[in-house]
């Protein structure tokens, strides 16, 4: 597990000393020119356990059809099929963890207003990838857990990759999707030219805006290709729906009426009354 953790971070550790030292570069091309090798390159050699482990339940499960009823194993291989996948799940989880802090580090703020809570909390990413804003210009967008973040690829000092946001980050929580149906007419300042290609139709677009802070202007963005937008399209649905419960949990949460301390233990009391009534009796 904690090879997968820090695949993400050793990538871009051997991609820094690749840009700054020859003799490293020398070595990774030495590598990938091996025949062993199979001319992958460094990420998938650096996710290959990972990628293996995936692949253990599949194999467990074609066992199991394969093993007789009254074979020895058969009892055991349903135990060992949810121990599999229990550490399959883990692994994803982690490794989801340390993808999602690597790109929030690799976040260039150019405005303080920029830095939303809402990226530092959010724990993992629906999805990431290229698309093209109405300008046409390429962005590279972030749909973290709690945030929608387009941002412009560069490099750092080191060679690294960095990522500068662009404009004003949106809460998932806040936005309104709007699905742009393919074969829409362009003629709209905001498609002209850019989407249409000199096709005069857009396609594979959708837009964000959102519902409450001003400074957050409505961006239309384009996918490469139709599968690619159901993704977005599927993805930001979800975090939208999954943003809005966790604030309507919060929110409950902090308005709901608490008990009176002072009653907190009045299951623990007990009515003495025979017994006082006894003693004043006897008196």
């Amino acid at each position: 597990m904690l090879h997968t953790a820090v695949t993400r971070w050793g990538l871009k550790l051997c991609w820094t000393r690749k840009s700054k030292r020859k003799e490293w570069s020398t070595s990774c091309a030495c590598v990938r020119s091996l025949h062993s090798a199979g001319k992958l390159d460094l990420w998938n050699f650096l996710d290959l356990p990972r990628s293996r482990l995936v692949k253990y339940p599949l194999l467990v499960k074609e066992i199991q059809k394969c093993t007789p009823p009254d074979h020895p194993d058969e009892d055991t291989l349903p135990d060992a099929l949810e121990l599999i996948q229990s550490i399959v799940g883990e692994v994803n989880k982690k490794t989801g963890e340390a993808e999602c802090q690597f790109y929030r580090r690799g976040l260039s703020y150019l405005e303080e207003s920029q830095r939303l809570p809402e990226i530092q909390q959010s724990r993992f990413l629906y999805c990431h990838g290229e698309l093209k804003n109405n300008k046409g210009q390429r962005l590279h967008v972030f749909l973290f857990e709690l945030a929608l973040v387009l941002s412009r690829p560069g490099e750092d000092r080191d060679g690294g990759q960095v990522f500068h946001v662009y404009r004003q980050p949106l809460p998932n929580a806040l936005i309104n999707l709007e699905e742009i149906p393919d074969g829409e007419a362009s003629g709209g300042g905001a498609f002209r030219g850019a989407f249409s290609g000199g096709n005069d139709k857009v396609r594979n677009c959708f837009r964000v805006s959102s519902r409450g802070r001003s400074k957050a202007h409505p961006y239309s963005l384009q996918a490469n290709d139709s599968f690619s937008k159901q993704q977005w399209i599927t993805c930001l649905r979800q975090a939208i729906v999954q943003s809005r419960d966790r604030t309507a949990h919060t929110s409950q949460s902090q308005f709901s009426p608490h008990p009176d301390p002072a009653l907190y233990h009045i299951a623990d009391l007990s009515l003495s009354s025979d017994t006082e009534m006894a003693d004043h009796t006897s008196r």
